[in-house]
């Protein structure tokens, strides 16, 4: 028996910060004037909607909260949720 799930619901969140940053794998800067959307997430979410049903969340764009967020996925109810947390450090 498979335990895959039929047509899953997968989420792609860029996290909410304080700041519009450009996050990245290797570097998070802060931007003031423009911002770039997150595209290793969305290149993974275009490979994705092969087989399931897709949401993304720029909460950085749109500027959402925490609890925004959460809301939504709530509404959603995504099966699987991605995304990418990381921050370079010094």
């Amino acid at each position: 028996m498979s335990a895959a799930i039929s047509n899953p619901t997968i989420a792609f969140i860029n996290p909410p910060y304080k700041y519009m940053i450009q996050r990245k794998l290797r570097c998070s800067p802060i931007r003031s004037g423009y911002i770039f959307p997150p595209m290793e997430l969305l290149s993974l979410a275009s490979v994705a909607k092969r087989i399931g049903r897709v949401v993304f969340i720029d909460a950085v764009v749109e500027q959402l909260s925490a609890e925004e967020v959460i809301d939504r996925l709530q509404y959603q109810r995504p099966d699987m949720i991605v995304f990418m947390p990381g921050f370079e450090s010094l």
